[in-house]
């Protein structure tokens, strides 16, 4: 459980930090940059917090094992999939917004970024219900913490961004990849994230085994 969801976790906060820095020196509206800045920073923060966990326990940073395997509900998420957990941005994504300039920019990172964090909590939900190791739970519940607030800024964030592009803008926004999930609820269901049937960035929702820490 625990080993299982910091090894995710790792690869999932790369991202969001990879994210980030792409954003952060176009970003147009200041919170986004703001916003940016504060992933980069603390998610790598994290994610060596993290990383140094495995080193002292003696494991290995990767394993062959599914994504998210530990957790009670898996999603059936065969090998090498794009993304490798639900929410996470597809490749396409990451190469569509190191590309996007303006407030294109900022909307396409804040859609991206949303689903991410969602799919996040639901991982982060799980480990503090279930895990056993003091101190993962007490950086998940931060982590938690971190992640609803900035979930609680970027919902009027992207209105306010949305509202402020024109038509003609909004066409240089690219549509997000088409294969992440919803998360239904950022509360502490072990559920799985409700499968939706299309592309939807502002409601979307790696490799990991099911060993428990020592």
């Amino acid at each position: 459980m625990d080993v299982g969801f910091v090894r995710d976790m790792v690869i999932h906060h790369s991202q969001a930090v990879t994210l980030a820095m792409i954003v952060m020196r176009r970003a147009t509206v200041p919170a986004v940059r703001e916003m940016a800045d504060e992933i980069a920073t603390t998610q790598q923060r994290e994610a060596g917090v993290m990383s140094g966990w495995l080193q002292q326990w003696g494991l290995p940073t990767s394993t062959a094992a599914p994504a998210m395997s530990w957790m009670t509900h898996p999603p059936a998420t065969p090998a090498a999939t794009d993304p490798p957990m639900p929410g996470m941005a597809t490749r396409r994504d990451v190469a569509r917004l190191a590309v996007t300039r303006g407030p294109a920019a900022d909307l396409l990172f804040s859609r991206l970024m949303l689903a991410h964090h969602l799919g996040g909590l639901h991982m982060i939900n799980e480990v503090i219900a279930r895990g056993r190791q003091p101190e993962v739970i007490a950086l998940a519940e931060q982590m938690r913490t971190a992640q609803q607030r900035e979930i609680n800024q970027l919902n009027p964030l992207l209105a306010q961004i949305t509202s402020s592009l024109s038509p003609v803008g909004m066409t240089g926004v690219p549509r997000l990849g088409g294969s992440t999930s919803a998360v239904a609820s950022t509360g502490g269901s072990s559920s799985p994230p409700p499968k939706t049937p299309g592309p939807r960035p502002s409601t979307t929702t790696h490799a990991a085994e099911a060993t428990a820490a020592p």
